[in-house]
């Protein structure tokens, strides 16, 4: 069985992300709440695993869930639901919150803050380890496996990726493309996400570009997601959620981050 193929096959476990309200205004708190129809007893990391992401797969401004300890994890029945609440980032737009569970496949839905798009991106591709952005776009070369990324559907219909639907890996500023990876066929439940592998298989380890190219159903049009991957090596970090804004006499927070030290 193909990579693409064994996430196809893992596909009919999955969970049911709902947000409450949907439509919400800077900083309002949201209520989100995990349905477990996988038929059996369903693990979670409780707040860790939350994430909230803008279209594009960048990090939003921090996810703040209230009331709960991080890392506490949570075993939910076939049937139950549980739920906990987040702030509403305090910049308007349309955002992507999956949460990716412990046991099974990632749940995901649509948030609006201020004003609903007429035409939002409903699809997404980014790095399934996002929350962890100092080592999310690291990727092991010896062992392509190593390296899932999400597609995620927050319409309220599946979708079919078409036949030129596609990712591509590329040298950085380069054009040509060395590795493809068609995503025809596959498909994608609402409020679900598959993981697919990236097609480094024979790279030679370095730092290389990722593009998803695909037709959203919501815009109506093509969609280029770009993204970068690098050896996992030991290095330095720093880093902080994207789209942040620091006015002058504001302070804003980053982290610092020692990957592969002894």
């Amino acid at each position: 069985m193909s990579l693409l193929g064994a996430s196809l096959a893992t596909f009919a476990a999955a969970q049911q992300l709902t947000l409450s309200p949907s439509l919400a205004t800077p900083g309002q708190v949201v209520t989100a709440s995990l349905f477990n129809d996988t038929g059996g007893l369903l693990a979670v990391a409780d707040t860790c695993e939350a994430t909230l992401l803008w279209h594009s797969g960048e990090l939003a401004e921090g996810l703040l869930v209230l009331g709960q300890a991080c890392d506490a994890l949570v075993a939910i029945s076939a049937g139950q639901t549980h739920t906990w609440q987040f702030l509403a980032p305090s910049s308007p737009g349309t955002f992507l919150a999956t949460f990716d569970p412990a046991i099974g496949n990632r749940a995901v839905a649509r948030l609006d803050v201020t004003a609903a798009s007429a035409s939002p991106q409903q699809l997404a591709f980014f790095p399934k380890g996002i929350h962890f952005p100092h080592s999310a776009h690291q990727a092991d070369f010896s062992d392509p496996a190593s390296l899932p990324w999400q597609l995620s559907n927050v319409g309220t219909a599946a979708h079919t990726f078409g036949p030129n639907d596609r990712i591509e890996i590329t040298v950085p500023g380069g054009t040509q493309v060395l590795r493809t990876l068609s995503l025809d066929t596959l498909l994608v439940g609402a409020g679900k996400a598959v993981d697919v592998y990236l097609p480094i298989a024979g790279l030679t380890p370095g730092p290389y570009t990722v593009v998803a190219i695909f037709q959203d159903p919501g815009t109506g049009g093509e969609v280029r997601t770009r993204a970068g991957i690098q050896q996992r090596a030991s290095r330095v970090d720093l880093h902080r959620m994207g789209r942040r804004s620091i006015a002058i006499g504001e302070t804003t927070e980053f982290g610092f981050t020692l990957a592969g030290f002894p």
